[in-house]
């Protein structure tokens, strides 16, 4: 072990605390830029604060800081001092998971309102070169309820147009659809989607329409935004394409675990998240509360339940997503999240003024510009290289932490002044995006309940990034 490590202070009866004899020897410490701590055999013994750790010794709960010149360090979490930092290092996060020869490192900030996409995309197919299509653009109106149902009503006229490739293809349908009265943005009544520009672009060499969003735009996109079958071979329009195009895909679209012994309830990301929630959920007379899983009354009261599982806390971990996944459990796209969101970052539009360019992917974009320094290059930590952390990840780093932040990752944040970092609070609905795609126009959620979920990807809600580092 090649560490180099300068004097252990320790308390001194009725004189200096081994804290009081580290601050006064500020100027020595910010010139050797390494904590004051003694090394016997290969254990480490510190008094102080602002310990730096070798490379391999880092563990969950441990700060990450990067200097001027890129250089990373890495100081123990439980004794950060951020005031006693030496000048020119930046907080980069802090490492939330250790796996053999490396560890992921939870970027310092998240964004705390940001969409998961900027726009709707469906891909028009079936169109023929060389011959008469027709198109007719449509939208779905709601039309009855209990249950609800739906019928299409046309957007302005048909286009008949004779293309001679995709590219021509492209242009006549994009002009089609910025002539006033045949956008898809009109607002027909209220139970129709409104708020959106069409327009018409080539992504991935094939035709797609393109409805921006506006600063507000309606929740209601229902899967039947179409193309009228007429005289093309395939008519319809499809919203889950938009999720092909990005690679992000899903094996079981589910929020509920069914783990062959008869129970099947929403899969949770934090027990004790759960516990926090029990105390504003049911009574003991209530079943299921509406997040889906008993409360610990509910529980108590149930008796095949209690018999199945003994203690709540063993029905709790029945709960928690298993890795790796086993058929019909919840689709946890163990490994998937830096893949998903390298693909996704590559989907670049234009908008309807066909001048501004935009990454369809928001939040995902958004991970992926973070960075460990502000100005100095950091191996393995620079634009690019974070990523939003898939399904599996999240839960894993999420899982540790506590309501009342007692746990290493809180601490972490709060000694190096980060205190308002990752609530995860219910009572603070947070609610955080996961980049793989649940229904026709949902992606995965970790709601603030405890319970993953799912809602509209027009929604604001919050993006995280991790980084990964061998060590």
């Amino acid at each position: 072990m090649s560490v180099t490590f300068i004097n252990k202070y320790s308390d001194i009866p009725g004189g200096q605390t081994a804290e009081q004899q580290y601050e006064a020897a500020a100027t020595d410490r910010a010139a050797l830029g390494k904590s004051t701590v003694s090394l016997a055999g290969r254990t480490l013994h510190y008094d102080g604060v602002n310990v730096e750790l070798p490379r391999k010794a880092v563990k969950v709960g441990t700060c990450v800081y990067a200097d001027s010149n890129g250089v990373l360090h890495f100081l123990d979490g439980a004794s950060v001092k951020s005031a006693s930092i030496p000048s020119g290092w930046e907080f980069v996060g802090v490492a939330v998971l250790r796996k053999g020869g490396q560890a992921k490192i939870l970027h310092k900030t998240e964004n705390t309102s940001i969409r998961f996409t900027s726009c709707w995309a469906w891909e028009i197919t079936g169109i023929a070169y060389g011959s008469s299509n027709t198109i007719q653009f449509q939208q779905r109106k709601k039309t009855g309820s209990n249950p609800d149902t739906f019928g299409n009503v046309d957007i302005g006229s048909a286009l008949v147009f004779t293309p001679t490739d995709i590219d021509d293809a492209v242009s006549q349908i994009d002009a089609h659809l910025k002539t006033s009265g045949n956008e898809g943005g009109k607002s027909y009544d209220s139970d129709i989607v409104a708020n959106y520009n069409w327009h018409c672009e080539k992504l991935d060499g094939r035709i797609w329409v393109i409805a921006d969003f506006d600063s507000s735009p309606s929740y209601r996109q229902y899967e039947g935004q179409v193309v009228k079958n007429t005289n093309i071979a395939n008519g319809p329009i499809s919203s889950t394409n938009m999720w092909t195009l990005a690679g992000m895909s899903t094996n079981y679209n589910s929020i509920t675990r069914n783990d062959g012994v008869g129970s099947n309830y929403y899969a949770i990301w934090n027990k004790d998240v759960v516990k926090a929630k029990n105390t504003n959920q049911g009574s003991p007379a209530d079943q299921v509360g509406y997040d889906g899983y008993y409360n610990e009354a509910n529980f108590n009261n149930t008796t095949v339940l209690k018999a199945y599982y003994g203690t709540y806390d063993n029905y709790l971990n029945a709960l928690l997503p298993k890795y790796p996944v086993k058929d019909r459990a919840m689709a946890a796209y163990a490994g998937k999240g830096a893949e998903t969101c390298a693909t996704a970052e590559r989907v670049v539009y234009t908008k309807r003024d066909g001048v501004t360019t935009e990454y369809m992917f928001t939040a995902i974009h958004y991970t992926k510009t973070l960075k460990a320094h502000s100005t100095a290059s950091v191996d393995g930590m620079n634009a690019g290289d974070w990523y939003m952390p898939g399904l599996d990840e999240i839960v894993e780093i999420f899982s540790q932490m506590k309501v009342d932040g007692s746990d290493p990752i809180h601490q972490a944040f709060a000694n190096a002044g980060q205190s308002s970092a990752y609530p995860v609070n219910p009572s603070s609905n947070v609610y955080r995006w996961v980049p793989a795609r649940y229904i026709t126009f949902n992606p995965w959620l970790l709601y603030a309940a405890g319970n993953v979920s799912t809602n509209n990807f027009n929604y604001t809600y919050r993006a995280c990034g991790v980084a990964l580092l061998d060590l």
